[in-house]
């Protein structure tokens, strides 16, 4: 391949990450990190070189082991975030590997990939809306809890009149209430 068909593919893939991290940022509840844009870049990078050099099987089962280390000794990611890493690492093999003369239809299954992930993720927004919003809320009681009124006490703390509440936890000695607000 020329270095401006290299050059134009790499183009490709760096306006098609920026655009699938503002659709995942934009509609998701969970970000993903801009950080995450390296992985594909590097994906490139690396099948670029693994076409030009001959490089054997153990180098490839060596970076499968580094990756499978890494992902058991770092903190779990979303959901998001994995299909993000996917498709991101989809994308970047296609536009390295794919036949030099079908650019038309590389775009082309570049943009159903990017179309699907964007009705995905707004199916998810969608679907995260209608379920209830929960979350605690800790209180603190005078000294009788009895007369409290803990509705309108939760009300005027978030502010919304319509919601649901259980008690999770009360400890008189430190006077805390923690409640379970859904709403």
């Amino acid at each position: 391949m020329s270095f401006t068909i290299i050059g134009l593919r790499f183009l490709l893939l760096v306006l098609s990450i920026f655009f699938l991290i503002w659709i995942a940022n934009k509609k998701s509840v969970d970000t993903i990190n801009p950080l995450f844009c390296i992985v594909p870049v590097c994906t490139f990078l690396l099948c670029y070189l693994f076409t030009h050099v001959e490089i054997g099987l153990g180098i490839g089962f060596g970076l499968f082991a580094i990756f499978s280390i890494l992902r058991f000794r770092t903190q779990s990611i979303s959901l998001i975030t994995i299909i993000f890493l996917f498709a991101s690492i989809t994308i970047s093999i296609l536009d390295c590997l794919f036949p030099e003369n079908e650019n038309v239809v590389l775009i082309i299954v570049q943009f159903i990939l990017m179309l699907i992930f964007s009705v995905a993720i707004y199916l998810n927004t969608k679907r995260q809306k209608s379920f209830e919003t929960s979350f605690d809320l800790t209180i603190e009681i005078t000294n009788d809890f009895k007369t409290i009124d803990l509705q309108q006490l939760i009300a005027n703390k978030i502010n919304k009149n319509e919601f649901y509440f259980s008690i999770v936890s009360i400890n008189y000695i430190s006077k805390i209430v923690v409640v379970r607000v859904k709403c």
